[in-house]
């Protein structure tokens, strides 16, 4: 009787793996990567050496296990499309976890791996947020058998804390957690042979969240989110109700423009819902402190750097609820007072909390098949067929002028080039710097290097821009040769000129 369940959770597990895997492979291919997912190939590839790569990170805002991956795989791969195949497979593992390893139900198990950030977000788009997704799923997956397990959990929550800032913020929540159940939870029986390990887990996650930290640090040049929001503003806090709202209600509108976009427009009263969650969520958890402990602080901890820092987009908002279904994940093992086990209110909190839960998995679904189909219908951006337009009619061997952001990046991962030029810094180049040094770019300016770069080839130059310019110019033929359709990014549309002199 034992071995047919096993083997029937077993074939479970296969079969909803194997469905997202072979959704994900047929979606990927519709899917125009954009800015953000090239910029980081962009580094990876042109990056020299692991030194070099580091220094290029510096404005980035991540730490860079994200990189670091992709750093081979530019020495492999030409073509930036096995980002996706890599990305696809990180998110195949981390729902492999969730169905194998989880304590929720067959329902929530599959309504989670086709919710909004595990099918769509986490999977489709790559980014650096899905191997914090994974790693997170591989610590509540270990957390079962954490006493035996504590230094391979603080190196997992080490190359969490290498992921993103919100990984850093969910290791050291996590870490605190640990931290607090071995000073007040059966402290001597976490480690038969005495606390060494315990303390050497400490050190080698203390080292992982001091080495994040010293990465993410912004130089005293970066151009990129630099202000803090230390004051309370009225409009800020609105805004977070919305980032609530985001992480557990992410039902996009449906048409074009879909991406970071709420159906349910009225943040305010599906915010107030959210919170209204979050508190059913913490008291449904008081029965198991350190799994409560461990969702409150990671909740209070994302929602103040949403406030006071980066107010940020779905992608980041996400995390919040990554943090509802990792704290919910590690519950059933974690220590629990006994005494509210017998307690009819307590346990009708408890039935209230699943039933919220069940709601939010399934409006979660709904919102991942749906984007994912909205993906599929439109194109995410329009860099790819720029670059398809380049290859098809042999541009690409003339030098390109583009605007630093949004054109350039895409372009130039796509066409696999080395550079374009730049008139923000007078450079050629392929990543964005981060940095406040740019100058402003006018039409005259575009026009004027154009205008010399033309003069320098016969066939001339082409200009890939995100606006359309004057075609007139002393001396200079300007043809619009291509003008792309809209995208699902409004800011990932193109104008392609060929410049050439009269």
């Amino acid at each position: 009787m034992i071995s047919q369940k096993i083997d029937r959770d077993d074939v479970y597990v296969l079969l909803i793996t194997s469905i997202f895997f072979l959704v994900g492979l047929f979606l990927i291919q519709s899917h125009e990567m954009w800015r953000d997912e090239l910029q980081a190939w962009l580094i990876a590839r042109d990056s020299k050496t692991i030194l070099d790569l580091f220094y290029n990170l510096k404005y980035e805002g991540h730490p860079g296990l994200w990189h670091l991956l992709l750093y081979p795989l530019t020495r492999i791969f030409s073509s930036p499309v096995a980002m996706q195949y890599l990305h696809l497979c990180i998110a195949t593992t981390s729902v492999l976890i969730l169905c194998k390893f989880s304590p929720f139900t067959f329902y929530e198990k599959t309504g989670l791996s086709f919710s909004y950030f595990l099918f769509y977000e986490y999977s489709l788009i790559s980014r650096n947020y899905s191997l914090g997704v994974l790693l997170i799923f591989i610590l509540c997956s270990l957390y079962p058998a954490r006493r035996r397990n504590l230094i391979t959990i603080a190196l997992i929550a080490l190359l969490l804390s290498h992921t993103s800032i919100l990984g850093v913020i969910i290791s050291i929540t996590l870490g605190s957690s640990f931290i607090l159940e071995y000073l007040f939870f059966n402290r001597n029986d976490w480690i038969a042979g005495g606390h060494s390990k315990f303390w050497a887990a400490l050190i080698v996650f203390i080292f992982g969240v001091v080495t994040a930290i010293a990465q993410i640090k912004p130089p005293t040049d970066s151009g990129f989110a630099t202000a803090w929001h230390l004051s309370y503003e009225l409009a800020q806090a609105k805004t977070l109700l919305g980032v609530i709202a985001d992480a557990y209600l992410p039902v996009p509108n449906f048409d074009l423009h879909y991406w970071n976009t709420r159906f349910f427009s009225n943040s305010f009263t599906f915010g107030v819902l959210s919170i209204f969650c979050i508190f059913i969520f913490s008291l449904s958890l008081i029965g198991r402190p350190i799994a409560a402990l461990f969702y409150i602080l990671s909740t209070l901890g994302l929602l103040l750097f949403f406030y006071a820092k980066y107010i940020g987009y779905m992608r980041h908002h996400g995390f919040l609820f990554i943090c509802l279904v990792a704290a919910l994940w590690i519950a059933p093992s974690s220590n629990k007072i006994k005494c509210l086990s017998k307690n009819q209110f307590f346990n009708l909190l408890i039935t209230v909390a699943r039933k919220l839960f069940i709601i939010i998995i399934a409006m979660q679904a709904v919102a991942g098949v749906s984007a994912a189909y909205l993906d599929w219908r439109y194109t995410f951006s329009q860099a790819k067929n720029v670059s398809s337009y380049i290859l098809l009619n042999k541009m690409q061997d003339l030098v390109i002028i583009s605007e630093w952001s949004p054109p350039a990046i895409g372009v130039v991962g796509y066409l696999n080039a080395n550079s374009v030029y730049y008139p923000e810094r007078d450079i050629f180049g392929s990543f964005v710097k981060f940095d406040n040094k740019n100058r402003s770019v006018t039409d005259d300016l575009l026009l004027s290097k154009a205008n010399e770069f033309a003069s320098e080839n016969s066939k001339g130059c082409l200009l890939v821009l995100g606006h359309p310019i004057p075609t007139n110019y002393d001396g200079l033929s300007i043809e619009l040769v291509f003008q792309s359709e809209p995208a699902v990014l409004y800011d990932e549309v193109y104008y392609v000129y060929l410049a050439q002199r009269k």
